[in-house]
């Protein structure tokens, strides 16, 4: 509980920051600010958080990840491309992003990366 209650602000400050630039269907915003509506499915960064957290979990398909957030299958499958990119930036702002290659698995552990074993 510790580790995700630090992870809400930092991921509310990119969802904010992706919501200024972005509009929800993916488009560069032009005029209205982003403010959350009264009938949001995931009101607060918590709920929204836990959503993308789950997902990325469980793998789960569309409708079902939906169902267990109370919403319809269309709106899951619209906010899991918003909140993909959000975590990916709250991870690498706080440096917890998950390595892409060895070399940098190198750097982030600060020398060898022993070889993998064989199965």
């Amino acid at each position: 509980m510790d580790e995700f209650a630090a992870l809400v602000p930092p991921f509310e400050a990119a969802f904010l920051q992706y919501m200024a630039a972005w509009t929800f269907h993916g488009r560069c915003r032009q005029s209205r600010r982003y403010t959350t509506s009264k009938n949001c499915p995931l009101p607060t960064p918590a709920d929204s958080l836990l959503f993308i957290l789950v997902y990325l979990k469980q793998n789960t398909i569309h409708v079902l990840h939906g169902r267990l957030f109370g919403m319809r299958q269309s709106k899951a499958t619209q906010w899991i491309p918003v909140l993909l990119p959000v975590l990916r930036n709250t991870l690498r702002t706080l440096g917890d992003a998950p390595c892409r290659s060895v070399e940098a698995l190198r750097q982030c552990l600060g020398g060898e990366v022993p070889p993998l074993p064989l199965a």
